[in-house]
């Protein structure tokens, strides 16, 4: 998530999608933005 600077936990299944485990509390009251970056092996 952009701006907190941790980890966040996820999972990527066939024909479910990708899941990310969110922080139980919210860094700030505004939006949240997660930047997701794919790498090449």
């Amino acid at each position: 998530m952009l701006g907190d600077g941790k980890e966040l936990d996820w999972k990527l299944e066939k024909g479910e999608g990708l899941t990310i485990k969110t922080p139980d509390e919210k860094p700030c009251k505004h939006a949240f933005v997660f930047k997701i970056a794919r790498k090449h092996r």
